[in-house]
């Protein structure tokens, strides 16, 4: 584990208790939202890079995989017998 400059910061209660957390977009640990270097890797980082930490993607994939379904579904009903 990384050394973070503020021995006193209380990091670990800040994620234990979902205070405006954020993905570290190097190492993927929680990380507090407002740290300017990952106390767990040691990458600075910058308010933007931590604001797109891949949920859209997430999201993305997940409404593909649902619209790929209901095509699947609505073409085997609407189908003609064989």
């Amino acid at each position: 584990m990384y050394n973070d400059d503020d021995p006193d910061d209380q990091e670990d209660w800040k994620i234990e208790h979902h205070i405006h957390t954020a993905v570290c977009p190097y190492c993927r640990k929680t990380i507090f939202d407002d740290t300017p270097r990952c106390p767990f890797c040691g990458q600075y980082l910058t308010s933007r890079q931590l604001m797109g930490s891949g949920h859209g993607w997430q999201l993305f994939g997940v409404i593909m995989l649902f619209l790929a379904l209901a095509i699947f579904l609505l073409t085997w009903l609407l189908s003609p017998p064989w």
